[in-house]
């Protein structure tokens, strides 16, 4: 596999809304056995003070990993449903950058989640500029 770099093509809004949806541009596909590094950039932004925040996860939907290494902490991907960072946000524009490496333990897609991380109405948006790379 060459490195295969995707990006966030628009912006996308959430408010009042903690559950975790996979982002419709920020997925990659994976082979078995096969080991991935990768690098993502999330830019988000509140709408106003007081907003909800931002949390993200990887989610292997059914294609399954061993273990990302990113940030400064070890998560297991095999819990990746209860796995998640948050993130402080601004009403200016937030970059959080993120690397890692995994072996795949099954086929499939790899997707970025995210969701506020507190049920707020105000407008958390995942902007469009926000970017992933990965490699064998």
């Amino acid at each position: 596999m060459a490195a295969n770099l995707v990006f966030k093509t628009a912006d996308q809004s959430k408010n009042s809304d903690t559950t975790f949806a996979d982002d419709p541009d920020l997925l990659q596909s994976v082979v078995s056995g096969h080991a991935y590094g990768f690098q993502m950039c999330i830019r988000a932004i509140m709408a106003s003070a007081g907003g909800g925040n931002l949390k993200v996860r990887l989610n292997a939907n059914g294609s399954g990993f061993g273990s990302v290494w990113g940030g400064a902490a070890t998560t297991s991907i095999a819990s990746a449903v209860t796995n998640s960072f948050p993130m402080t946000l601004t009403t200016t524009i937030t970059v959080y950058y993120f690397f890692g490496t995994f072996v795949a333990t099954g086929t499939g897609n790899v997707n970025l989640q995210w969701a506020q991380n507190t049920n707020v109405a105000i407008n958390t948006t995942l902007q469009a500029g926000s970017w992933w790379l990965m490699y064998e």
